[in-house]
């Protein structure tokens, strides 16, 4: 799973934030039915392409009910690039313990 992308007019402005989402998964067809913010990014910019990215997720079916996905948005000083991530950690919260979105 790909990290949210970082909004370039956010990137322009130096916008930077933490926060926690919380997908809703429907467990017989594995898709995303809401995305709630646990806790906001403190950014209205970055907390809406955190949202729009979870939105579109598909897990396997019948493996995970919630999920919770910490995110950060950093951009790195010495270049003023925001560093690349490929993957971060999601907490699955179920009986089965922590499961892998797949992209849709």
């Amino acid at each position: 799973m790909e990290a949210p992308e970082y909004p370039p007019e956010a990137r322009a402005q130096g916008l930077t934030g933490s926060g926690v989402f919380i997908l809703h998964v429907d467990p017989g067809n594995g898709r995303v039915t809401s995305v709630e913010v646990g806790k906001s990014t403190g950014e209205k910019i970055l907390d809406e392409a955190s949202l729009k990215k979870f939105a579109n997720l598909r897990f396997k079916p019948n493996t995970v009910s919630r999920v919770k996905i910490p995110v950060t948005f950093t951009i790195s000083p010495e270049t003023n690039k925001v560093p690349m991530r490929r993957d971060f950690p999601a907490a699955a919260m179920n009986r089965s313990g922590p499961q892998h979105a797949h992209s849709p």
